[in-house]
């Protein structure tokens, strides 16, 4: 086919190669099939996911690396830098300036010692007939080790069952087997 006969046929060069390639990429990026109806499935082609998998790697890869490069070391130097200055309710000093870090450590020091009740709740958790028994450490310490013994005693519980149980059968199969051959079955006709 020249290009007189594609003028003639009302398209372009430009417009029949776009339509040829659309085409491709279409016929690439899709597979289908014709159901008994006549009417035409589709769906996307292993090609167009292989593709998709592929784009969906580098763009990860990508966001990674410009996060640890650029995004990572300058948020740890915003963090690392950042004053908080603790006030009361009216905007008053309540004490000096610390930088991020030593307010976690702070907080979390506070949240560690603070007095709670044997369940672990603090009185404005549960105020009624709340009476401070212990730190929260010291609370969290004990349920921790009332966790790890009560698995130990279950796990050798479960042991100990086991190797009785057994032992107990083997015992009474011994008895039923000595029993069974110390009985005479004797048939009388009267």
């Amino acid at each position: 086919m020249d290009a007189k006969m594609i003028e003639m046929l009302g398209l372009s060069q430009e417009e029949l190669r776009t339509r040829v390639v659309n085409k491709i990429a279409h016929d690439l990026m899709s597979a289908g099939y014709t159901d008994e109806n006549g009417e035409e499935c589709a769906f996307d082609s292993a090609i167009l996911k292989d593709l998709r998998r592929c784009i969906d790697e580098t763009v990860s890869e990508r966001v990674e690396s410009y996060g640890e490069t650029h995004v990572k070391p300058n948020l740890v130097k915003f963090i690392d830098g950042m004053m908080i200055q603790p006030t009361n309710a009216w905007g008053e000093k309540k004490s000096p300036a610390m930088t991020f870090t030593e307010f976690m450590i702070k907080k979390a020091e506070e949240y560690v010692h603070e007095k709670v009740d044997y369940k672990g709740k603090t009185k404005g958790e549960d105020s009624f007939g709340w009476s401070a028994s212990q730190t929260r450490l010291a609370h969290m310490m004990h349920e921790h080790l009332a966790h790890n013994i009560d698995q130990a005693v279950k796990v050798a519980l479960r042991s100990v069952n086991e190797s009785v149980g057994k032992a107990i059968a083997d015992t009474a199969k011994i008895k039923l087997d000595e029993i069974v051959k110390g009985l005479q079955v004797a048939v009388k006709v009267p």
